[in-house]
């Protein structure tokens, strides 16, 4: 901080300006001068000098120079808060430099006069008024600070909006992402992942030149081997294998280097023109092996995990039935109903009577111990207002309120979902025929999805076909992406679902 020579308030007194833009008065020798010993203590602040505020000041020397011996008023905030104002004798204008230029004037902290009390209420208002300014002045350095970062922060933005790849902000990237480059890898990335790492090793496996990278020839063996270890036929071209290589080789010099390598890599990764997830309908205990059992569905569980280890989804989504104990589907609390029987609501609605099943917290409402949940994937609990049931994952049954699924998929840029999971009959179809309904491409997988009965079965399948659900098997994954128009159903936002986070 600010230090001003100890023989400006005379021997023994020295001056330091504080974080909060006070003045803190100390003693660094004993036994002062009469006029200051007992009057400044270490912990007093000084805020004026003469009438003057000082607070804001980084050096108040010009404040106390004058003819040696005359006084100077000093306000002082003492230790516990309160201010006072002493007179102090000048010891010479001689010892302390002036900074440049004149220093604004302030407001007077006290007039001229005898101290009586209402000159004492007077400095008190003084002194408010003083930092009600002082924090109007501050107040007005924020904003104006805050609108300069905010411009510079648009201007920033501008420019990375304006940044393409390939650019000379980022040199490595590829310029462009051509049909035959998109090609090669729409292939490979549903099916392979690499790190950092990983592409460090296949780099140096094939960089046979002398300076250590990647030419035509070594680029031709790399990708018929990734093409070869994928299981994947080799079908580019001798013109479309160029042209992915020149796609590569960004600096032009001819050959390929391992940062170009990484960074196209990753960019082709992050490119998709339609982005996919798996929705895995729950997969719970109850419906595996508990009170709700469907049959044929814990065989489903490793076929699943297979599927998700091959085929790389952008992102995976797990719908979870997440019931209270008075769920309005469950018999055991309509006295009198028959099990799967269907009974009318007082609303008029049709609901068919299930037994307890997936109580929120219940073993039954977990997830199978096989199955395999990240801590990526997205959990989407439905069915937790006691009134309505829920078999899909994005409405309740009556379409009166909307879970958080189809905005969730929306913000990541999903466009195409593969749906799997249990019942076929009800909650598996249900979901693909709303995430149909809503917009998005759905593809229904029949082999990795189990059903309560066949006739039940078969009505869901004419339902969803209805719908321009795709019905396909497990080794059909992939199918091309296809544009949907449909925009039908806007649920009110409800509490019949909540995104949760895996537990692990």
């Amino acid at each position: 901080g600010f230090a001003m020579a100890a023989s400006t308030f005379g021997l023994g007194i020295a001056i330091r300006k504080l974080p909060d833009g006070g003045f803190l008065v100390e003693e660094v020798a004993p036994g002062g001068p009469a006029e200051i010993s007992g009057k400044l203590g270490r912990d007093d602040v000084v805020i004026s000098v003469d009438g003057t505020d000082v607070t804001q000041l980084d050096n108040i020397a010009r404040f106390i120079r004058g003819p040696a011996g005359s006084e100077v008023e000093v306000g002082v905030r003492r230790k516990g808060g309160h201010v006072e104002f002493i007179k102090l004798k000048r010891a010479g204008p001689a010892m302390v430099s002036s900074p440049s230029g004149p220093e604004p004037a302030r407001p007077a902290v006290r007039p001229a006069g005898p101290s009586t009390g209402e000159d004492l209420a007077r400095r008190l208002q003084q002194l408010e008024s003083l930092v009600q300014s002082s924090t109007q002045t501050l107040l007005a350095r924020v904003e104006k600070l805050d609108l300069e970062m905010q411009s510079r922060l648009e201007i920033l933005e501008d420019k990375l909006g304006n940044i393409q790849p390939g650019s000379a902000s980022e040199p490595c990237a590829p310029q462009a992402l051509d049909e035959a480059a998109a090609h090669v890898f729409k292939q490979l990335r549903h099916v392979m992942t690499l790190s950092d790492e990983q592409i460090e090793k296949l780099f140096v496996q094939y960089a046979k030149t002398k300076d250590g990278s990647i030419d035509s020839a070594g680029f031709h063996d790399l990708m018929v081997d990734l093409f070869a270890m994928n299981s994947l036929a080799y079908t580019l071209s001798p013109v479309e294998e160029v042209t992915v290589y020149k796609s590569l080789d960004v600096n032009g010099d001819g050959k390929i280097q391992l940062d170009e390598l990484t960074a196209a890599w990753h960019f082709w990764e992050s490119y998709d023109e339609h982005k996919t997830a798996l929705i895995i309908v729950d997969m719970q205990n109850d419906f595996l092996t508990g009170s709700l059992k469907v049959p044929g569905a814990l065989e489903l569980v490793p076929a699943i995990n297979a599927l998700r280890r091959r085929f790389k989804f952008n992102y995976i989504v797990h719908t979870q039935d997440w019931h209270p104990t008075d769920h309005v589907s469950f018999a055991a609390n309509h006295e009198g109903t028959d099990l799967f029987a269907t009974i009318s609501l007082p609303d008029g609605s049709s609901q068919v009577m299930w037994p307890t099943h997936c109580v929120q917290g219940s073993e039954g409402s977990e997830f199978h111990k096989d199955l395999v949940v990240e801590k990526t994937d997205l959990i989407v609990q439905k069915g937790f207002n006691t009134h309505v049931d829920s078999y899909s994952g994005f409405f309740d049954n009556a379409k009166g309120a909307e879970t958080p699924l189809r905005r969730a998929l929306r913000s990541k840029g999903v466009k195409q979902v593969y749906v799997v999971g249990v019942a076929y009959d009800f909650c598996a179809g249900s979901t693909a025929i709303d995430a149909a309904t809503v917009g998005f491409d759905t593809v229904f997988i029949r082999d990795l999805s189990a059903a309560v009965g066949p006739d039940t079965q078969e009505q869901m399948t004419q339902r969803m076909l209805a719908a321009d659900v795709r019905l396909i098997d497990a080794a059909e994954v992939p199918v091309p992406f296809k544009a949907s128009h449909r925009n039908q159903i806007r649920g009110r936002k409800g509490d019949v679902g909540v995104i949760v986070a895996p537990s692990h």
